[in-house]
């Protein structure tokens, strides 16, 4: 899935432990009501987040997670690649997508 949109905000890395990090970053979407758009960079896609600026637009090439606890279901937006544009990767590998599908 893509999100394109503008970097708003650029947080500091989270070390959560020492085999788990994140870092997010807020983008805006140019939308009808200018959704602000949490994603997460994690462990070795942090390095992915530190070649973006502030005012930047991207499309950044998403999964969407969702999980539960305690009878609260959470959804995170994890980044694993960024593009200039709609066809053209800049950085990053699909993980969870496989090349040549059928459709």
């Amino acid at each position: 899935m893509q999100l394109k949109g503008k970097v708003v905000s650029i947080k500091d890395v989270e070390v959560i432990s020492d085999k788990f990090q994140k870092q997010i970053i807020l983008v805006e979407q140019d939308t009808k009501f200018d959704a602000i758009i949490p994603i997460e960079f994690i462990n070795q896609k942090i390095d992915l987040a530190s070649k973006l600026q502030v005012g930047e637009t991207k499309t950044f090439n998403i999964n969407i997670n969702g999980r539960e606890w305690k009878d609260k279901h959470f959804v995170s937006i994890r980044c694993y690649a960024i593009s200039n544009n709609n066809t053209e990767v800049a950085e990053g590998n699909d993980q969870g997508q496989k090349e040549n599908l059928p459709f």
